[in-house]
């Protein structure tokens, strides 16, 4: 699984950003961060595209 926190250091956003980008609340991005769940494979897609890396990551 990749690092979320990580990814949104290197691109210079913070999880509130992503997920008003995404669509979703900050919890949620914060509840697949720590991977207590995790995302639809749209929302996967989404943050995929913004952190350039591959949505099947996420899982």
């Amino acid at each position: 699984m990749i690092d979320i926190k990580k990814r949104l250091a290197e691109k210079h956003i913070n999880s509130s950003q992503l997920a008003m980008m995404v669509g979703v609340t900050r919890q949620s991005i914060s509840q697949i961060a720590s991977g207590k769940c995790k995302p639809r494979i749209e929302t996967a897609k989404r943050i995929a595209d913004i952190l350039d890396i591959d949505w099947k990551d996420l899982f």
